[in-house]
């Protein structure tokens, strides 16, 4: 198991992850700005006078409720815009959090591995001191 995971680690394009973090962020940031953005509610229209005829007070009636079908979905519509912006930015925030996590177990195994090869080598002339004296 731990094989396979090593293989997908070592087939990801790290050098691209990490150049491209950071306009993700930017542009997750951008997105969310313009979501949150308020915009002003439209003024609901003036009732009519009650002289009018009935069937036109009827077919306004009927405007008026697709109106207000139409504002609400907008409403809901944009309240969903704000939450997806928000998983957005979230999502790229945690994104950059870990391309930094990586780079810095990038650079720790490097030194690990130095490390261990210079252990390796003084093991290795350890051996051949004691072999030779």
């Amino acid at each position: 198991m731990a094989i396979g995971w090593l293989a997908a680690f070592k087939t990801i394009p790290w050098k691209e992850v990490l150049v491209a973090a950071p306009p993700l962020v930017q542009g997750a940031k951008k997105l969310w700005s313009s979501v949150t953005r308020k915009e002003e509610p439209i003024a609901p229209a003036s009732p009519q006078s009650e002289d009018q005829a009935p069937a036109r007070s009827e077919a306004l009636a009927a405007i008026d409720a697709r109106l207000a079908f139409l504002e609400s979905r907008a409403r809901e519509i944009s309240e969903e815009a704000v939450s997806s912006s928000e998983l957005i930015k979230s999502l790229a925030e945690q994104n950059s959090r870990l391309v930094q996590a990586v780079e810095i177990l990038r650079i720790r195994t490097r030194a690990l591995l130095w490390l261990c090869s210079a252990l390796a080598l003084a093991v290795v002339g350890l051996f051949l001191w004691l072999l030779l004296r």
